[in-house]
């Protein structure tokens, strides 16, 4: 499902995009593929011969942040791309944008031009060999747009065109991810290094940005915001409730008891209607 046989083409576009390739463009005998895979943090370029089932090939997996940035100057300003890339087409390999990994710098990735346009070329330092392919500038523009497509950097509608390659791409991501985790290919030394970096980078960004410590930064929080000294709070309530309650009731038993002395004493001051005095007087 993930490689091309190098035979045909893909039939749609959905269906490359299915297989992960954003960009799939074709020489007279080598095809470079494109292809992101976020579960790694890289994007594999892949260089092909025809004919030979995918099994004559070159790989290169560029981080997928410097990925990011390529993409970006053949988006946000492609005049500018364009003029890197013509200014590069004196020198024997292409050298615009060049990125280098593995193990002692042995591999190489090269993007630029030459006397038959863009080319990309792939080096094997290790290994001593090289393979490079034209790429028209139209399909490096291609490749940036369904990286930004794919990666979520492009709002899209869901069940329209571009919103069904999207979908396409992700729909195939559990297979194809797959491949990567069992992959014995070239380039998978650098693969496996960036999955332990990844981890270690992982780890890091989630203690910098305080998910590590969120139990207690919610602790704070929850102190800060009061909402922890709420049972307190609101015992705090119930016993000035309480108290305030009991002081109403003494001072309103204290109002009774003086106002019953008060009607005693008022009855022992007060006569009794029939007059009642010394013995005689009626």
């Amino acid at each position: 499902m993930e490689r091309n046989n190098g035979n045909e083409k893909y039939k749609t576009v959905k269906e490359q995009y299915r297989n992960g390739a954003v960009c799939v463009s074709y020489g007279s005998t080598h095809f470079v593929s494109v292809n992101p895979v976020p579960t790694i943090d890289k994007c594999r370029f892949s260089i092909v011969k025809l004919g030979t089932s995918g099994k004559d090939h070159l790989d290169f997996y560029l981080d997928i942040q410097d990925m990011r940035q390529l993409c970006e100057e053949f988006i946000g300003d492609a005049s500018a791309a364009i003029r890197k890339i013509q200014a590069d087409m004196k020198n024997q390999f292409p050298s615009a944008y060049s990125y280098i990994t593995g193990q002692n710098g042995s591999l190489i990735l090269n993007i630029g031009a030459g006397e038959k346009g863009c080319r990309i070329q792939i080096r094997d330092k290790t290994k001593n060999v090289q393979k490079m392919t034209v790429v028209p500038f139209k399909d490096l523009k291609e490749m940036a747009f369904g990286f930004y497509l794919v990666m979520g950097l492009i709002p899209v509608m869901k069940n329209s065109y571009y919103g069904k390659l999207y979908d396409a791409f992700w729909n195939g991501s559990e297979e194809r991810d797959k491949y990567y985790d069992s992959s014995s290919e070239s380039g998978n030394d650098t693969q496996q290094a960036s999955q332990g970096s990844q981890m270690t980078s992982q780890q890091s960004r989630y203690q910098q940005d305080g998910r590590s410590l969120q139990p207690v930064n919610q602790q704070s929080r929850y102190q800060q915001d009061g909402r922890s000294s709420q049972p307190v709070n609101q015992q705090s309530r119930y016993q000035q409730a309480n108290q305030s309650s009991h002081l109403t009731n003494q001072r309103a038993r204290s109002q009774q008891d003086n106002h019953s002395r008060y009607q005693q004493g008022n009855q022992q001051r007060q006569p009794y209607n029939g007059f009642s005095g010394p013995s005689g007087y009626r």
